[in-house]
């Protein structure tokens, strides 16, 4: 049975892309969306209250195959995710983005003057579409404000340290499916630490756990390296060394630096082995 979370099928409908692989009473062509919103909740069912499963930036565009009562579902095009969105995050009028935040978050002024009303605030990833011009040190970016030049870096220039990207986050609060700083989870850290260097991760940790070299673990840590990641059932952390890891984590509420061994000692003691080290770079 193909992964729900990353193939857009329900009992009612499936995307055309899946007949032949799914069966459903009908099979949909997608419309295309984009995210106008500076982030948008992905949502499990059509419910304001639902589980939040990931979040989508500003910018990112969704394939969508129904919508009604207020909500869209489709497919995120970038990590290929499933889920609800609410409409009013959501345009079809699809704009072509220039530019996306390359700080941990910045804000979008209503004009180039710091002391002019915030139109929104953006976050990491978030993309944007800059028209051309400037004025003091500011970037017009449309219906988004006027974002600070030094906070932009052009469509496909990348950082080059996830490990160093992963450390910004540092403290930032735990929330399940949360990709910000305001709040996020193990795998949205990893995917959005991964993505700012140009590598694209899976949305969930069993997924991301798919990805990359195996690494053989005996239980000591000669042969780990830093930016290999390490995977527990639902869990995923980043080591930043060849001793301590970076993960966000109910344990702590918040994103955390921590000797692999304690976490594992404290996982053990839950009876969650230590399953999978992954190496990605």
């Amino acid at each position: 049975m193909l992964d729900k979370s990353i193939n857009p099928y329900r009992d009612d409908l499936a995307a055309i892309k899946l007949k032949g692989m799914v069966n459903a009473p009908k099979y949909v062509e997608p419309q295309t969306f984009q995210i106008v919103k500076s982030a948008a909740p992905i949502l499990a069912k059509p419910a304001q209250k639902a589980e939040q499963i990931s979040e989508a930036l500003c910018g990112e565009i969704m394939e969508v195959y129904d919508v009604s009562n207020g909500f869209a579902w489709g497919q995120l095009v970038k990590d290929q995710y499933v889920g609800y969105v609410s409409i009013d995050a959501i345009c079809n009028n699809i704009v072509t983005t220039t530019h996306k935040v390359k700080v941990l978050r910045t804000y979008g002024f209503e004009n180039p003057n710091v002391k002019t009303p915030i139109i929104g605030t953006f976050s990491l990833g978030a993309e944007v579409c800059a028209t051309g011009e400037t004025a003091n040190g500011f970037a017009n970016c449309g219906v988004h404000g006027w974002i600070h030049e030094t906070h932009l870096s052009e469509i496909g220039e990348y950082a080059s340290d996830p490990i160093a990207i992963a450390k910004w986050f540092l403290k930032a609060p735990y929330l399940w499916g949360g990709k910000q700083s305001f709040g996020l989870d193990c795998s949205g850290l990893t995917q959005i630490a991964f993505a700012a260097c140009g590598i694209n991760l899976p949305r969930d940790s069993r997924l991301q756990e798919t990805i990359g070299e195996n690494i053989e673990f005996d239980g000591g840590l000669h042969n780990l390296r830093a930016g290999d990641l390490v995977f527990w059932q639902g869990h995923v952390a980043m080591l930043i060394d060849d001793v301590n890891i970076i993960h966000a984590n109910a344990y702590h509420m918040m994103v955390e630096i921590e000797p692999l061994s304690a976490a594992k000692e404290r996982s053990d003691a839950s009876g969650i082995a230590l399953r999978t080290i992954s190496r990605i770079l």
